[in-house]
């Protein structure tokens, strides 16, 4: 059996945790001295990173018959024969000590690659590539993740999770798009702990998760005030980039968050225009401190009169969207660049 690996691929998520239950496995059996992480990224000195490395392998713990030893973004050095000389170095040590190599950006071009599959064609490393999971095998994890957490997760309930948190597919690309693994994982503990021991249901994923498209109206929002017209369409696209059957409801939904964020800047504004205290606002809008302070600063160039004008347009937009049959995508972006146009005015 092989006692030098090389974890790549897409998918770190996986990668960590496979080491992390390897180190806990190890440190159980033959205690914390045994393990050491090295870090390539994170030293500045190569020359000095590289005797580091030399010393951790060739010199384990004092008293420490076996050892496990990380190291990662080994492929990060600009020393080729420095990375040829660890590998060599490595497949001479004994069974006891376990070395494994983690890359998340490895190209199948870079020589570091090519060389860990000349050792794993001569049968001194293994390689594995953890790729990012899709369909049935993300859904099944998802589910098992849950049970591990002490709750279940029916079916219904992780499909619509994972709608909630996969992010747009960006347009032209043919290539499936997947929720992070860090992230499902974060939302899958904070539900748990919420449904300790008994069933998640749709209506709590509702409440608990913020989805990916709500953070992207988010952004459609800050383009809109902040940055040129080209990014804020090109959001808008990403965000009704849907099967046609479901774009007028997007488009709706779309310009009701929209009205939402306006209206509040507007609320926002007559209050500072009347001098009313930071505090009162943001107990007005339900918002915090920071969150106050962020808007103030990216509408501060900006009237009442002005938000004003683009309330009424997207009231309008709106209205439109509801009572008649318009191409939702060219009448949203009609209606934002005048938006977009009528806030970038100097206010008067």
């Amino acid at each position: 059996m092989n006692n030098v690996f090389l974890f790549y691929g897409p998918e770190t998520f996986l990668s960590r945790e496979k080491i992390n239950v390897w180190k806990n496995v190890f440190t159980q059996k033959h205690g914390v001295l045994g393990f050491c992480s090295i870090d390539c990224e994170s030293h500045d000195e190569q020359s000095s990173l590289m005797g580091t490395i030399r010393r951790t392998l060739q010199q384990p713990p004092l008293f420490q018959k076996n050892a496990f030893t990380v190291i990662s973004k080994l492929s990060s050095l600009k020393n080729p024969e420095g990375t040829d000389s660890i590998l060599s170095l490595c497949s001479s040590l004994p069974q006891s000590h376990v070395v494994v190599f983690f890359e998340d950006e490895l190209l199948d071009s870079h020589s570091f690659f090519k060389k860990c599959g000349v050792l794993a064609k001569k049968g001194t490393l293994t390689m594995e590539c953890f790729e990012t999971l899709h369909g049935a095998q993300l859904l099944t994890w998802a589910r098992a993740r849950a049970h591990t957490h002490k709750s279940t997760l029916p079916q219904k309930e992780a499909l619509h999770l994972i709608k909630l948190l996969t992010p747009l597919k960006p347009p032209f690309s043919k290539e499936p798009v997947s929720p992070s693994l860090w992230r499902l994982e974060q939302e899958l503990l904070k539900l748990c702990a919420y449904r300790f021991e008994s069933t998640i249901s749709i209506q709590d994923i509702n409440e608990l998760v913020v989805g990916e498209n709500q953070s992207h109206l988010f952004d459609l929002t800050d383009a809109l005030l902040n940055n040129p017209l080209p990014m804020t369409l090109g959001i808008l696209q990403n965000l009704l980039n849907v099967p046609k059957a479901a774009l007028r409801k997007e488009g709706i939904s779309i310009t009701g968050f929209l009205c939402s964020q306006l209206r509040s800047f507007l609320i926002l504004k007559n209050m500072e225009e009347n001098h009313i205290s930071n505090q009162e606002c943001a107990e007005k809008l339900s918002w915090n401190s920071k969150r106050l302070w962020v808007v103030s600063q990216k509408i501060k160039n900006n009237s009442s009169r002005q938000f004003l004008k683009c309330y009424a347009l997207l009231l309008k937009e709106d209205s439109d969207l509801k009572t008649k049959f318009l191409d939702p995508l060219h009448s949203l972006e009609r209606t934002l660049i005048t938006i977009h146009t009528l806030l970038l005015k100097k206010s008067s």
